[in-house]
């Protein structure tokens, strides 16, 4: 994988996006296998919308047929300027238009699917997203917002960052759910009164 020389920003945007997703619908049939998958158009829908909202995009680039094999660089980008990018290859079923059409749609699919963290589920009803959801209700992921506000306080406060991140047992503030970025900033407001009456 190859990427900027600092990922903070998209990393941060990124775990927000993750906290967020829903399932991609499963929606076109294989005939071979008799089996339903999520095509590159349900992948987008359920991922879309939040990138955007996030400063993100992605990019993929067909590359070269080399050896009977399809390649594609997916690069997924942040508003910041940070970028992470992976290559991929793919052996063609034919040597024609149509069989490496078949193999970038199927790395395009896939790829995009690996580096947002978008899976799979059966559509039937609305499980799909009741079960999106239902998780969401659990865990309400942290805000832009919120992040913004700690690390803001943080630096008023002159705070130890890795002693906040031991104390919610998380590795990264982006990663705090929303009670635990309501609780964070309750913490570092209260020192933050503390500091000034002193």
């Amino acid at each position: 994988m190859n990427s900027s020389a600092t990922v903070k920003e998209l990393a941060t945007a990124l775990a927000i996006v993750q906290g967020q997703l829903t399932f991609a619908k499963k929606d076109s049939k294989n005939p071979f296998f008799k089996s339903n998958y999520a095509d590159l158009e349900s992948v987008w829908d359920a991922c879309r919308e939040l990138l955007s909202a996030n400063g993100l995009a992605i990019m993929q680039f067909p590359g070269d047929y080399v050896d009977g094999n399809m390649t594609l660089t997916t690069v997924m980008t942040h508003s910041s300027g940070e970028w992470v990018a992976q290559n991929m290859s793919l052996p063609v079923s034919k040597p024609d238009a149509q069989g490496a059409g078949s193999a970038i749609t199927y790395m395009r699919r896939y790829a995009l699917a690996a580096i947002v963290g978008v899976v799979q589920a059966d559509d039937d009803g609305n499980s799909a997203s009741e079960k999106a959801t239902s998780v969401v209700e659990k865990a309400p992921s942290i805000t832009a917002q919120q992040i913004a506000s700690i690390n803001a306080l943080i630096e008023q406060t002159a705070s130890d960052e890795a002693k906040l991140l031991a104390y919610f047992k998380k590795p990264s503030v982006a990663l705090f759910d929303r009670n635990q970025g309501i609780q964070a900033i309750a913490m570092l407001e209260k020192k933050l009164g503390e500091s000034n009456v002193g």
